[in-house]
């Protein structure tokens, strides 16, 4: 009885205090530990609050300081003649580290969530995080074993040449992300939660750690990419507003439909998508001549929360049906054989213009072929809104009517308000045609307009097979100036204190004689 007694008092009774304290001091801090976390995290912390993302970070920290404080103290509880020396010195070594772990933890928990992201607005990459903890913990570990371990560690800087080209061979795939990861990082064409777009994969970033950046698509697909792969690539940085992203739509439409029409086609269909946005609103480019078709780009901005594919869907079909309704075509890569009878057409044509022409007061008068002769030679030009068709003081022969569309007319360059504006059937450019004489005004659409054009030449050829139309084209004209002045002296007339213009000047018998005399020299009439 005596021997157990002796035994219990000198081996079990110490094994087991020295077992016991330790998984008391363990249990016990593990189970407040873990309470303290969970009583902080049910204060209604937000998901990506930093409080959530400390107690996320120095969670793991603590158990392990809990773990080696239990270690220690079970070793100092112990027979210190049991104990090899070398685990008392690694049980100091296994506390420092695990305070250090978390005293680290929170602090650059500190420093980038707090300060940087919520105080400054600052995104810090995760390869950026990684490489500034390896570095200090690295730092950190070298400085203590030198300082207080006494350990010399010139050998460990001054590896040998040979296994530094081995580990570069070895490892040249992760040390190539590795340095495209900080190269990108150092001038960052994205950043975490931008919408990029690098070779075939587009999609939202969500992570850009030391050897890979991942990518969120619209279809909630994960992309994985290299970092080495990124760095030799395009990158499309859709986010280049902050809360908008932007898309492009790209289109190929008929040559039979004018630009202008085509715009106002394409954005009417983009208005009618509510999540495109009005401010930035949609642009439409042409973005070059095809075989069978103009291609057309649209760029159009939404907000951040909508889905790319959804806003693209809906913007779709809203094109089809905008274009089916205003007659626009999507042409098809085949050869069209067309059966329709072109007299017809050539006939409908000629109608047209001969209708034209009778809105004209100095070519009404003329008879019916010679009225066919002109519209059968017209020609027709298309002018996009802002276009300048003529220029007030340039040389020019060319009259033209207004098929469809408005015009305005300018006598000074640098205004901004026209004398007036003319439309559908109207006229401008006659005393160029018949005199040559420079334009008097500055004629610039202000629609897609659609005008026809009476040449020179086309004018010189019948005057000369006819030359007795000169004196029917100048008594027309000087009648229709003679009642233009007549207007315009009533109208001073009327107007008080505005002096009337002297009455001298030319009859219309002398007027027209002399315009008769311009057209016959300017087209070398006998």
């Amino acid at each position: 009885m005596e021997t157990w007694l002796t035994l219990w008092k000198t081996s079990v009774h110490g094994w087991l205090s020295s077992a016991l304290v330790p998984v008391l001091i363990m249990t016990i801090g593990a189970v407040l530990w873990r309470w303290s976390l969970q009583v902080l995290a049910a204060r209604g912390i937000e998901e990506n609050s930093f409080w959530k993302k400390l107690l996320g970070a120095i969670a793991v920290p603590g158990y392990l300081l809990i773990g080696a404080t239990a270690f220690k103290v079970g070793l100092e509880m112990a027979d210190p003649g049991s104990i090899p020396q070398k685990w008392l010195v690694g049980s100091n070594l296994l506390v420092v580290f695990s305070l250090v772990l978390l005293l680290g933890e929170a602090l650059f928990t500190l420093a980038i969530d707090f300060y940087l992201r919520q105080r400054h607005a600052t995104e810090v990459p995760s390869i950026f995080q990684q490489l500034s903890k390896a570095t200090v913990y690295g730092l950190f570990a070298l400085s203590f074993v030198s300082t207080t371990l006494k350990v010399d560690i010139t050998p460990l800087l001054t590896t040998s040449a040979v296994v530094t080209m081995v580990i570069g061979f070895a490892l040249q795939d992760v040390l190539g992300n590795l340095f495209s990861g900080i190269s990108v990082h150092i001038s960052p064409p994205f950043r975490i939660g931008d919408w990029i777009k690098v070779g075939e994969f587009c999609g939202r970033v969500t992570e850009s750690n030391w050897r890979a950046t991942t990518l969120r698509s619209a279809d909630r697909d994960t992309f994985i990419i290299p970092n080495n792969d990124i760095a030799k690539k395009d990158i499309m940085n859709l986010s280049q507003r902050p809360g908008l992203l932007y898309n492009d739509f790209i289109i190929g439409l008929a040559y039979e439909a004018s630009p202008d029409q085509v715009r106002r086609s394409l954005l009417g269909a983009c208005g009618q998508v509510r999540e495109i946005c009005r401010s930035p609103g949609p642009r439409v480019f042409m973005d070059g001549f095809q075989d069978f078709s103009i291609t057309y780009r649209i760029r159009y901005w939404f907000k951040d929360g909508h889905s790319p594919l959804a806003v693209k869907d809906q913007l779709t079909s809203r094109i089809w049906y905008r274009l089916k309704r205003d007659g626009i075509t999507i042409p098809f890569p085949i050869r069209e054989v067309n059966l329709h009878p072109e007299k017809d057409q050539k006939s409908e044509m000629i109608d047209r213009r001969l209708a034209l022409l009778s809105e004209v007061d100095f070519l009404r008068e003329l008879d019916r072929p010679h009225r066919v002769f002109l519209a059968t030679r017209l020609k027709e030009f298309w002018y996009e809104a802002g276009e300048t068709i003529v220029q007030k003081g340039s040389a020019g022969t060319d009259f033209f009517l207004i098929d469809r569309g408005r015009v305005s007319v300018f006598l000074d360059d640098e205004a901004t308000s026209p004398v007036a504006e003319l439309g559908s059937g109207q006229f401008f450019g006659e005393m160029s045609l018949l005199t040559g004489e420079p334009r008097s005004a500055t004629i610039r659409a202000e629609a897609e307009t659609l005008l026809v054009v009476l040449s020179q030449e086309v004018m010189s050829h019948l005057l000369r097979e006819q030359p007795d139309l000169a004196n029917l084209l100048s008594s027309v004209l000087a009648d229709r100036n003679a009642k233009n002045r007549a207007a315009q002296a009533k109208t001073e007339a009327v107007e008080p204190g505005r002096p009337a213009r002297s009455g001298g000047g030319v009859d219309d018998e002398q007027a027209s004689s002399l315009l008769l005399d311009r057209i016959r020299r300017f087209f070398r009439l006998s």
